[in-house]
């Protein structure tokens, strides 16, 4: 079983699902592996950038986009680490059932974006579907009378 590596963040405004991955390369290099059709082609199912307008001061640093078979909004931001970028892409989710999805979704995703950037072999979904109850448990963290049986 692949670990799974994002977490969930409560906030007042609901549940904040939160992964990351880094790239070895600069974070222009990795915008364009983000943006560009033709890259996006290499590792992207599903995966439609909604708005590559910045969102912040900083050009090519964060957008939105539309990931997954339901269009999920995200949002992409990139930070210049040591000559590598760490690619962290949100989504907000209304429920632990919801993280349960999402989180093995963009963990799959962004794995399908390191292995197309370093020319490997794309991983299998299947490998991806055992992370559900680890989402599911970070969603309802706080709230244990309302986890779910082991």
């Amino acid at each position: 079983m692949l670990q799974a590596t994002g977490r969930v963040v409560r906030d007042r405004d609901g549940l904040e699902l939160l992964v990351q991955r880094r790239l070895p390369v600069s974070s222009a290099t990795a915008w364009e592996w983000l943006t560009s059709p033709r890259r996006l082609k290499r590792w992207a199912e599903h995966v439609s950038v909604i708005d590559k307008q910045p969102l912040d001061s900083r050009p090519q640093t964060r957008f939105t986009a539309n990931w997954g078979p339901d269009a999920a909004p995200v949002t992409v931001s990139l930070a210049d680490l040591d000559g590598s970028t760490i690619v962290y892409v949100s989504h907000r989710v209304a429920s632990a059932r919801q993280a349960g999805v999402s989180g093995p979704a963009l963990e799959f995703t962004l794995d399908r974006l390191v292995a197309a950037q370093a020319g490997a072999a794309m991983p299998a979904k299947e490998a991806y579907l055992p992370q559900q109850p680890y989402y599911e448990r970070l969603a309802m963290d706080g709230d244990p009378d309302a986890w779910p049986a082991s």
